[in-house]
């Protein structure tokens, strides 16, 4: 289940960095994940309830990294960290700069910044 909560993480967070989602994929572009990692720290137990924070780094011309940390809600215990390198690709398949609003908005996530 922890790649499922990563990639719901990963949608909450376009959710917001993306002004008008709808329209950004009906015009064609697309998030391409490059790959994707899981580290696990802990279990969890029935019914725990997680709490997943969204960090951004290693943003290059065309490609950036999401960094997920997973904790016990009710502990603050670690669970487990991923990661997954996406990239941006255009309506002809091809990979595209990433787009300067996406760039604006995503490095207030950045690694060592204050946002959740």
């Amino acid at each position: 289940r922890y790649f499922d909560w990563q990639g719901m993480a990963r949608e909450e967070f376009m959710r917001r960095i993306i002004p008008d989602p709808i329209a950004f994929f009906r015009s064609g572009m697309k998030i391409f994940t490059i790959n994707a990692s899981m580290e696990y720290k802990a279990e969890l137990g029935l019914y725990d309830e997680i709490e997943i924070d969204v960090k951004t780094s290693n943003i290059k011309r065309a490609s950036f990294e999401l960094n997920f940390t997973f904790t016990n809600k009710n502990t603050s215990a670690l669970i487990a960290v991923g990661s997954q390198r996406l990239a941006f690709v255009g309506p002809d398949g091809r990979v595209v700069p990433i787009p300067l609003e996406f760039k604006k908005k995503g490095n207030a996530y950045l690694i060592g910044a204050e946002t959740k």
